[in-house]
């Protein structure tokens, strides 16, 4: 307990202290106020996993930081081990295989799924945090809290370089305040890597292009992309060509919705042709299987959040046919139908909100006739872009709802920051 108090007040001093977190129209109350939400939201996700999923070695929050303990114990009886493990120098596979390996429960599953989702990362940086924080889980939470922290600030201090917001404290707030969002960035898990990762692909970027700091922009956002591809592949995939439209829209002024269109159709051949010439990796394929592993996975617990999907088999045709599913999925799930736990209903409730206040602000935007500069509606473009590409993805794999919505999140965030444009030239055109 007294190192977790300590811990947090140092955070509290590091937030009041850092320039890094001192944006225009934000007060520092605001920033510690959000800590403290955070702090709240971590308690919640503890109470929401020791209530409704009591199994501890399949509940997420747990999995890595249990695993960890393995490795972070050799620190103070076998050092040499311990340093071992952790830089991925364990060749003797036999010796460790015996000793270690054999005690966790994910490490060897982290490189079996199809598509890369790596667990290894996330069970290293635990034990680093157990050596750290002298194995004290509240320790370990706080460090992955902060971790997706600094990667939202990063993203809001990226963005309002490249634009001006006038109610960036209201662009904090609510990304903060937006349960998926706060709830799943708050705990042992990997959305916390996947939010910072993509706050230093962006935050190097713009500092690249601003000529601000150029050696470290560009480790910044190498970096944060090697993160992204080995803890959320499936994140990167669709991040990738959604950033590089926008940075080729940015640099010729070339027409945002159809620069998109011929993405589409330019992703789709690729997938198509990667699938014929390289079958060992069909990306077809990669994802067929993944789906199965899912259902599989889903039927053999007896997921009360499961619910019917198209199976889609190693072939094109089948590939084509799931799309249109998949996005509706994607977008429009969990459904009243779908709903079986309580805990279900709030996400449900979240697209609802979005949807309708979207649809408020675009009404009010036209009765206006809001015009917005080219750079916000490239931004609010890339931004739908990269939603499109990776709601449709996970609604085409993903057959359970509590799996679905968390791995949504990351689009969530881009949404709500498209909002916040327009709501903020809505505001300035009435004024």
């Amino acid at each position: 307990m007294v190192v977790t108090i300590l811990y947090i007040l140092l955070i509290f001093w590091i937030i009041q202290k850092w320039k890094f977190f001192k944006i225009e129209g934000i007060r520092k109350i605001d920033f510690h106020l959000a800590f403290v939400v955070k702090l709240f939201a971590a308690i919640s996700l503890y109470y929401i996993y020791t209530e409704f999923y009591r199994d501890r070695h399949l509940a997420d929050i747990f999995k890595f930081y249990d695993d960890s303990k393995v490795i972070s114990d050799a620190f103070y009886t076998k050092p040499k081990d311990f340093f071992t493990l952790i830089l991925g120098l364990d060749f003797n596979e036999k010796y460790f295989e015996m000793n270690y390996y054999i005690n966790m429960n994910h490490w060897e599953t982290s490189y079996k799924t199809v598509l890369m989702n790596e667990s290894r990362l996330i069970i290293k940086l635990n034990a680093l945090f157990n050596v750290v924080g002298f194995n004290h889980y509240s320790f370990n939470v706080i460090s992955f809290l902060m971790i997706g922290y600094i990667g939202i600030i990063m993203i809001i201090k990226s963005l309002l370089s490249l634009i001006k917001i006038r109610s960036s404290r209201v662009l904090l707030w609510s990304i903060i305040l937006f349960p998926s969002i706060v709830l799943w960035t708050s705990g042992i898990l990997k959305e916390p890597i996947t939010f910072l990762s993509i706050g230093m692909i962006i935050y190097g970027f713009q500092s690249f292009i601003n000529r601000i700091h150029i050696t470290r922009s560009i480790i910044l956002t190498l970096a944060g992309s090697y993160l992204l591809f080995m803890v959320k592949f499936y994140v990167f995939v669709c991040f990738f060509p959604s950033f590089i439209v926008l940075l080729i829209i940015l640099k010729w002024g070339f027409n945002p919705i159809k620069t998109i269109y011929i993405s589409c159709i330019i992703i789709l051949i690729l997938i198509i042709s990667f699938s014929y010439i390289f079958s060992d990796y069909s990306p077809i394929g990669l994802l067929s299987r993944k789906q199965n592993d899912f259902i599989g996975l889903a039927e053999f617990y007896n997921s009360g959040s499961y619910f019917s999907i198209y199976k889609m088999e190693n072939n094109i045709s089948s590939f084509l046919k799931s799309i249109p599913t998949g996005f509706f999925n994607g977008f429009f799930r969990p459904l009243p139908n779908n709903i079986t736990k309580a805990i279900h209903f709030l996400p449900m409730i979240e697209n609802l909100f979005l949807y309708i206040f979207g649809f408020m602000l675009l009404s009010k935007s036209r009765k206006l006739n809001l015009k917005l500069n080219s750079v916000n509606k490239n931004i609010i473009y890339c931004s739908l872009f990269f939603c499109l590409l990776l709601f449709t993805l996970i609604g085409m794999s993903t057959p359970v709802i509590g799996a679905l919505v968390r791995y949504k999140i990351p689009g969530f965030i881009f949404i709500i920051i498209s909002l916040n444009i327009i709501y903020d030239h809505i505001q300035i055109q009435k004024k």
